[in-house]
């Protein structure tokens, strides 16, 4: 008997950790998405800002296409 709950034990511990395991790494992955995330938009903001200011440029004025 006093096996059998040392074995259950072990197994609950492996387990936990298990779990411990995966949600440290469910967190990396969700906070390496939100990075990813960031550093789109970051870059996207500053293409269109640039791509808005050629368009204006190549019109023949000094707005951007986001004042046209």
């Amino acid at each position: 008997m006093s096996q059998l709950i040392k074995d259950n034990l072990k197994l609950l511990a492996s387990v936990s950790e298990e779990f411990v395991l995966n949600e440290r790494e469910s967190a990396l992955v969700r906070e390496g998405k939100k990075v990813k995330l960031r550093l789109l938009s970051f870059f996207y903001g500053h293409l269109d800002g640039l791509s808005g200011h050629l368009v204006g440029k190549l019109a023949g004025n000094e707005y951007s296409a986001r004042n046209l």
